[in-house]
């Protein structure tokens, strides 16, 4: 009995995920209409991140689906928890800007998490003289920013099937004492 409830205690343990408190999984879709050769602006992307937490330069979570800009760098993200900032943009992006030069971009949101709104966008599509801004006046077509509903993690399972096995080994220890 004591053999069997500490081997259960164990396994649950090890079933137990790791709490991510809060994380949050959005899709995000843009067309934004401007200034430049490519108008309008269309892209798609899905992120994870925890809103107490800010992140630089990160990307992991990160997921571009489309983008109809050419970018030549990995594509990373900036979120400043305290105003509820998201930026995502290339690599080259630098605290100043984008490396003229380069093909790379990079698109804001306001309030992230809460009522999102139209940041900014800013591209470089090869060399110095092809740098467009499509500031917060430019026409949004679209900014849509949607939850995405989470999928039970293989922990939360696994907790399950144990305590099914559980009941069921309770189960079959009662019938026999029974018998």
């Amino acid at each position: 009995m004591n053999r069997m409830c500490c081997l259960a205690a164990i396994f649950l343990m090890a079933a137990i995920p790791v709490a991510n408190a809060a994380l949050i999984t959005k899709h995000v879709e843009f067309s934004i209409s401007g200034n430049g050769p490519v108008s309008p602006v269309i892209g798609s992307y899905t992120i994870s991140l925890d809103p107490t937490q800010s992140y630089a330069d990160a990307s992991a979570g990160l997921v571009m689906n489309s983008l109809n800009l050419t970018v030549n760098s990995p594509i990373l993200f900036d979120y400043l928890k305290n105003s509820d900032i998201l930026v995502i943009g290339g690599s080259t992006l630098t605290n100043t800007g984008i490396t003229v030069g380069d093909f790379d971009f990079y698109f804001a949101v306001n309030n992230f998490t809460t009522a999102p709104q139209f940041g900014g966008l800013a591209y470089v599509q090869g060399g110095p003289l092809n740098f467009f801004v499509i500031p917060n006046g430019a026409v949004v077509n679209q900014l849509s920013v949607t939850d995405v509903q989470e999928v039970p993690e293989p922990a939360t399972l696994s907790l399950f099937g144990a305590g099914v096995a559980g009941a069921l080994a309770m189960r079959r220890r009662r019938k026999a004492r029974a018998a």
